[in-house]
């Protein structure tokens, strides 16, 4: 795949049936994390590349503690700026704990979708 490219979403990739599949055997598997799929924001103008997008939270933790595993991730420093929201465009506070996150706005898939960018 070109640098410049989007990759294909998770959602493209996968039915709704491989993703609660998929899902339910995470939860099963290991019930006290959370199964989140993490994506650029397709309005983003900042060119950020990220090729893990499934990642298992541990419930007890912060919104922004868990977006710093991500950061490591897409290789982004901690003074780098970093726009962080739900996929159904949700601002969410960063103090959030990722179990209520997941139980508020998790997808009927079972897997909670975060949007992140570079652009603040």
């Amino acid at each position: 795949m070109d640098e410049n490219q989007v990759p294909p979403r998770f959602r493209q990739q996968n039915t709704l049936e491989t993703r609660k599949e998929i899902s339910g055997k995470i939860r099963e598997q290991y019930p006290d994390r959370y199964p989140v799929i993490v994506e650029l924001d397709p309005r983003a103008t900042k060119s950020l590349v990220i090729q893990k997008k499934k990642f298992l939270a541990p419930g007890d933790i912060p919104l922004n503690k868990f977006m710093l595993e991500v950061r490591k991730v897409i290789q982004m420093g901690r003074q780098d700026p970093l726009a962080v929201m739900i996929e159904s465009g949700q601002m969410v506070s960063g103090d959030s704990q990722m179990s209520d996150l997941y139980d508020r706005f998790k997808d009927p898939d079972g897997f909670l979708y975060v949007l992140f960018s570079g652009d603040v």
